[in-house]
This record gives C-alpha cells, sequence and structure tokens, in this order.
C-alpha cells in the first residue's frame, strides 16, 4: 500500500536562512518582555493580590455591566472591576482588600449584596486574604522558579553544552515571551496561569 506523502521525497527548507532576522527579532522580543514585566507588571488576580471576587447573575433578562459598574463605584470600594461572565446573564465584580481586614472585607461583601439583591443574586463569593495571597506568591514563585532550575539542568546534562546552551536559551525564550504576554494585554495572572507556564516549559522542553 502506498503511503500518503504530504510532502515530496527529499523536501529540503532552509530554515537557517532566516536566521539574519529571525535571531534579532527573538532578542528583541524577549528584551521587550522584560522591560514590560518590570516597568507594567502583571495584572494579579485575586489568588494574589487578595481581595474579593463576587460572581452575579441577572434575576431576569441580560447582566448589564455598565450600571453595575457605575452602581458599584458608588460604593466607595477602591478600585473595581466589572466583566461579563460565561452566558448573558452572569458578570463578576472584583475589587481589592479593604482597610480594616476581614470584618471589613465581609461590611463590603454585604453593602454588595444589598445593592444589587434586588436585581442580582450572587452565585459565588471568593474572598483571599493578604496573608493567603502573599503566601500564594512565594509557593508559585518557589515552585516555577525550582521546576525551570530542574527542566534547565536537565537540558545542561542531557547535551553536549554547546546543544544544551542553545536548549536552555530556547526554553528561556519561550517563557519570556508567555511572561510579555500577559504583561501586554493584561490578562489576569492566577495559580492557573502558573500551570500554563509549566506546561508551555514542558512542550518546549519537549520539543528541544
Amino acid at each position: 500500500m502506498k503511503l500518503l506523502r504530504l510532502a515530496p521525497e527529499n523536501t529540503k527548507f532552509p530554515f537557517m536562512r532566516f536566521r539574519r532576522v529571525s535571531y534579532p527579532l527573538s532578542a528583541t522580543l524577549s528584551i521587550i518582555a522584560v522591560l514590560l514585566f518590570v516597568f507594567v507588571h502583571m495584572n494579579f488576580g485575586i489568588d494574589f493580590a487578595g481581595g474579593t471576587v463576587i460572581e452575579l447573575r441577572a434575576k431576569g433578562g441580560s447582566a448589564e455591566v455598565g450600571t453595575l459598574r457605575t452602581l458599584a463605584e458608588k460604593l466607595n470600594l477602591g478600585e473595581i472591576e466589572v466583566q461579563a461572565f460565561g452566558n448573558k446573564s452572569d458578570a463578576t465584580m472584583r475589587f481589592g482588600l479593604q482597610p480594616g481586614g476581614d470584618v471589613a472585607q465581609q461590611a463590603a461583601v454585604e453593602r454588595v449584596r444589598a445593592a444589587v439583591e434586588n436585581d442580582y443574586e450572587l452565585r459565588r463569593v471568593e474572598v483571599v486574604g493578604p496573608r493567603v495571597s502573599n503566601e500564594l506568591v512565594q509557593s508559585g514563585t518557589l515552585g516555577v522558579v525550582l521546576s525551570i532550575i530542574a527542566v534547565l539542568g536537565y537540558l545542561w546534562f542531557r547535551f553536549e553544552w554547546q546543544f544544551a546552551v542553545s536548549a536552555v536559551i530556547a526554553t528561556m525564550h519561550d517563557l519570556l515571551l508567555t511572561v510579555g504576554f500577559f504583561a501586554l494585554t493584561q490578562l489576569e495572572f492566577n495559580t492557573t496561569s502558573i500551570a500554563a507556564i509549566l506546561t508551555i516549559v514542558g512542550y518546549s522542553l519537549n520539543e528541544t
């Protein structure tokens, strides 16, 4: 039986011909990613920054994000985010830690509940205090750093040193661009994002 061939035999494509463009481009993007991380910073989710996330569902019709945002701003809870979530009836409200500890945080939740209870039901309330968020930041950072060190160590011993250097650079390149993407787009960075980064490191290792 004749096998299906998607490319003719002895096909050759000179990938390295583009190195004069791809190398400087990759280096430039990596530097930009580092600068974004240092100066723009990540949009840490509630897991790391601490605060409260409230999931709302409209009792009838669609969730009016604009109306919810205006209502939330009148509660004087500091910087607050309101976003559409899931289907058209759902929305999330997120605000940071309140001065006064857990008591103040619970009081803020009750103020939100009282303000929206006529039109919305609170489906989920998630509160993360400063102590928990700090522990998550430390544990997450330590886990990522140790994992990357282990991967880079494996690459160093797995290949001859000339190839190991290239493999380490390639792996770090993928990691830097991912972090830069989070900083540029301001996508929420949480514990799920850490799992995604470790997955990318694993795929990069497999590709190498």
